[in-house]
């Protein structure tokens, strides 16, 4: 597993882009080396260790496209389908914290999930479920799902109030004559004083990742 880690560390930690680009193109090329089973094996236990929401999204992604071959052309591979790829669905609909998952640094993977989660049902009829989602399809929507649309609302009510906090603050630096250098908090990290326009534009691009029906 040493050189699939090394490459995830080096897409997310590495300065240069180059290479972090780089690695982006050789993990898949290393994966599909596998046979299935291999294939099953490593998105497995690289999902399970995965921190980043960007690596978990692009692990989730693969595992889309190896179950899309297996349909698609009706290979022989059980690892993908039945009862194999059940296994690895609790850990794709999954929140970290539930509905207090902090939902902006989780977008990445959440995005991929859902994606996921509608190809499954859209390719996989109800009646054959060769992919095991329609068995599960209950337990996704009153756990995964629920806890998704409250943590939706939870967090547009608290960027909301983050929003309103700001132009408080702008009131206040203007009458302190400072309105360009306004410091705020969000999600407990603070931003670095910019002017305060950016900032606005910045809480407005997080509530509007946040209005995804």
């Amino acid at each position: 597993m040493k050189l699939p880690e090394t490459l995830i560390n080096i897409m997310v930690r590495h300065t240069s882009e180059a290479l972090r680009q780089k690695s982006v193109r050789i993990l898949p090329v290393y994966m599909d080396k596998f046979d299935w089973k291999g294939r099953y094996r490593l998105v497995t236990v690289l999902l399970k260790s995965a921190e980043h929401s960007g690596v978990k999204g692009f692990l989730i992604g693969r595992i889309k496209d190896y179950v899309h071959l297996t349909l698609q052309q009706n290979v022989n591979n059980e690892w993908f389908v039945g009862s194999h790829l059940r296994q690895i669905l609790p850990s794709i609909f999954h929140l970290p914290n539930g509905s207090q998952t902090d939902l902006l640094e989780e977008s990445d993977k959440i995005i991929a999930a859902l994606n996921f989660l509608r190809y499954l049902l859209l390719r996989d009829s109800k009646k054959s479920d060769l992919t095991g989602v329609w068995s599960m399809l209950e337990l996704i929507d009153k756990g995964y799902l629920s806890e998704l649309i409250t943590g939706l609302e939870l967090s547009k009510m608290h960027y909301k109030q983050r929003e309103e906090e700001l132009v408080d603050e702008k009131k206040r630096a203007r009458r302190a004559k400072d309105a360009d250098n306004v410091s705020v908090s969000v999600g407990g990290q603070e931003i670095s004083k910019m002017p305060f326009e950016q900032q606005m534009q910045r809480l407005e691009v997080m509530l509007k990742d946040l209005l995804i029906k």
